[in-house]
């Protein structure tokens, strides 16, 4: 049977449909959508409660602005169902006078769309009063101008902040090797993925304990979801509540609206903690208690705000150790590490060297910025050597020795050129190692030779100006270079 909306419901159904084509934020045009639907049916109050997307996790209150909540079980029937829950003179449910926590009669409607419950669409209505058939259909109307906005904010969420939809394929090939070693730790891996437990990483530096977490997330459920990383070592204590919680506008003078913290922008997706075993006692304790409880308060709020993501860690020190020294919390370690993956070593894994020189080569001239982008090789000498070298600082000593082998050799890389970058970088005589800049400049100064130390066409070839040339070698060698841009 179809219904007649009035001319004033007809309104606030239009109401709802701009908002969703407004150029306002999604809070703004939720809001909008909740004031139509309270308006409709002359209720009191009107939420919309379990929002999946980053920005309107929090329940969203329309009219007096009352923090309540849609009755639990309402709210989980609807949830569970994906059917409407209304009161008796509709579909004969009966909710009670007065269902917990005070909020009334009401009608919750799920917010579905593109087959995925978004939220719940919640309104108290006005002393208990029946709902015309017509009133309902367009709060339904209503409520799916809610979904489409909900699921619009997640999928640009995840365009902002996820990989794109090859991301498991590219992480894959990232990680390249065929060792023993190395398969038994992607074999663990992969069977961690679909589940939610929480991860630990353990490996020395360099290994590649991110590309792990990264491969583990884009193998998983929430691979649509944000990989948020977070170098634990780094945050400031005095900081915390705001780095980990975020803030709401006001909480502070410079407050001038909401700000998301590590734990809210990584909602839907992974959480990758990354040096956990640097985290301070005041880091573990916030920690401990939000992975405890899956809810956290934003700085300046009153409302928790739920969570739903998985804890990936990854650490180069001995947690065991330290907790018996009393340095790492010991219902911590046990909340973070349910499933346990170590990386081993290069130096224990040589056989991998091969594939992993072979991507860097394919990878090193799109990323050193070389005109010439042609497939660079390497003599079987040369990678023998390779094989033998201890490499302590793992996979990323391997890439900065690749790359400083792409720049100072040929179009093919020998025996000779291997033995005297490894010299060089070994430092005998005391030395500090090149920095990045000083390898770009070891680059111009090849490249200048190339082009008969004419400088305009140098520059050309990284894609820079005349002037970036001379800035970037007047501030590094300041005695082999005039006062003002020398005439070519």
């Amino acid at each position: 049977m179809q219904h007649e909306w009035s001319r004033g419901v007809a309104d606030q159904v239009f109401r709802a449909i701009q908002a969703v084509v407004s150029g306002k934020t999604p809070i703004e045009k939720l809001s909008e959508v909740l004031k139509a639907a309270v308006a409709v049916c002359e209720g009191e109050d009107g939420l919309i409660e379990g929002a999946v997307t980053e920005r309107a996790r929090q329940p969203l209150v329309a009219k007096r602005g009352v923090p309540d909540r849609i009755p639990p079980a309402c709210l989980e029937r609807v949830l569970r169902t994906g059917r409407s829950v209304a009161p008796p003179s509709l579909d004969g449910t009966a909710l009670g006078d007065d269902p917990p926590n005070g909020f009334g009669p009401v009608i919750a409607l799920p917010l579905r769309a593109n087959g995925r419950i978004r939220g719940v669409l919640g309104l108290r209505l006005n002393g208990g009063q029946a709902l015309d058939p017509a009133l309902h259909s367009a709060i339904e109307a209503i409520a799916c101008c809610a979904a489409s906005i909900l699921d619009a904010d997640a999928a640009e969420a995840a365009k902002r902040v996820s990989p794109p939809p090859s991301c498991a394929e590219g992480v894959a090939r990232a990680i390249a090797g065929d060792s023993s070693a190395l398969t038994r730790t992607l074999s663990l891996a992969s069977r961690a993925a679909p589940t939610n437990a929480p991860v630990l990483i353990q490996g020395e530096s360099g290994v590649g304990k991110e590309l792990i977490a990264r491969r583990i997330h884009a193998t998983s459920r929430r691979s649509s979801g944000p990989f948020h990383a977070v170098n634990v070592s780094a945050l400031d204590d005095n900081l915390l509540d705001t780095e980990m919680f975020g803030y709401v506008k006001g909480s502070h003078s410079k407050a001038e609206g909401d700000r998301a913290g590590h734990f809210e922008a990584a909602n839907g997706g992974t959480l990758f903690l990354d040096e956990i075993g640097d985290s301070s006692p005041a880091l573990q304790v916030r920690l401990l208690r939000v992975l405890q409880e899956m809810e956290f308060l934003p700085v300046g709020s009153t409302q928790y705000r739920r969570l739903d993501l998985r804890v990936v860690s990854a650490t180069n020190r001995n947690l065991k150790q330290m907790m018996k020294e009393g340095k790492f919390r010991e219902d911590l370690y046990y909340r973070l590490c349910v499933v346990e993956i170590h990386v081993p070593p290069l130096r224990r894994r040589p056989e991998d060297i091969p594939p992993i020189v072979e991507l860097l080569l394919r990878q090193a001239p799109a990323e050193l910025g070389l005109a010439d982008v042609s497939p660079i090789s390497i003599s079987r000498g040369a990678m023998e050597l390779l094989k033998r070298h201890p490499w302590s600082g793992n996979g990323r000593h391997l890439k900065n020795i690749v790359h400083r082998l792409v720049i100072f050799s040929g179009r093919t890389i020998e025996e000779r050129d291997v033995r005297e970058v490894l010299e060089s970088a070994e430092d005998p005589d005391g030395h500090r190692d090149a920095t990045s800049q000083e390898v770009l400049l070891a680059q111009v100064d090849l490249r200048l030779s190339e082009h008969g130390n004419r400088k305009e066409e140098t520059a050309r070839s990284f894609g820079k100006s005349r002037q970036w040339l001379w800035r970037l070698r007047r501030g590094h060698r300041p005695s082999q270079d005039p006062g003002a841009p020398p005439s070519v």
